[in-house]
């Protein structure tokens, strides 16, 4: 799924985060250990750091607490650990870390698999509200009802070449399958 052509930014370089949350691997490996605020931060260390050494932790907490808030994450405290909370809440705090670098293009690979309806619903207004605000979305998923929900277009593989592209108004299960099989 892509939405609009992503902008340059100021320095006129895209800036491209990509969020795998596959069948929930990057979830358990994060819940195993990590707090919700050294996820959201860990891989943008660096903006966080003063004279190099100290981490600022009100920067961080503030950066966390924002983006729970935007996201809709449900969580007692910033220093909760992952894995108390909810598969849903787990997506989105891994969302929160890539939205933390504020990318220009998202990729989400099956960003709703194993999770219940309520968060999948609040995953696709989340990535609604991205797309909204200029951010291209490419969305990776094998639920053909979610690709034709949230989708300008759709380009259709099989056998690991593409086969075709679906534009959003056009998407039906009929045309996505017929491009999916063309097996050579």
């Amino acid at each position: 799924m892509v939405h609009r052509n992503a902008p340059l930014s100021e320095t006129g370089r895209l800036r491209l985060a990509r969020c795998v949350v596959d069948d929930g691997w990057s979830r358990r490996r994060a819940a195993e250990r990590f707090q919700v605020s050294v996820t959201t931060v860990c891989r943008w260390v660096d903006r966080y750091l003063e004279l190099g050494l100290f981490l600022n932790e009100g920067n961080i907490e503030k950066l966390v607490r924002d983006n729970a808030a935007k996201l809709s994450i449900k969580t007692p405290s910033t220093k909760t650990l992952i894995k108390s909370l909810s598969g849903g809440n787990q997506q989105k705090v891994l969302i929160s870390r890539w939205l933390a670098n504020d990318p220009d293009i998202l990729i989400l690979d099956e960003p709703t698999r194993g999770i219940d309806v309520g968060a999948k619903y609040e995953i696709y207004t989340i990535i609604a509200d991205l797309a909204r605000q200029g951010k291209s979305i490419i969305m990776i998923s094998s639920e053909m009802s979610e690709l034709i929900g949230m989708s300008d277009r759709i380009l259709v593989m099989c056998d690991g070449r593409l086969t075709g592209e679906v534009k959003g108004q056009d998407a039906t299960q009929e045309n996505i399958m017929t491009l999916a099989t063309q097996f050579e």
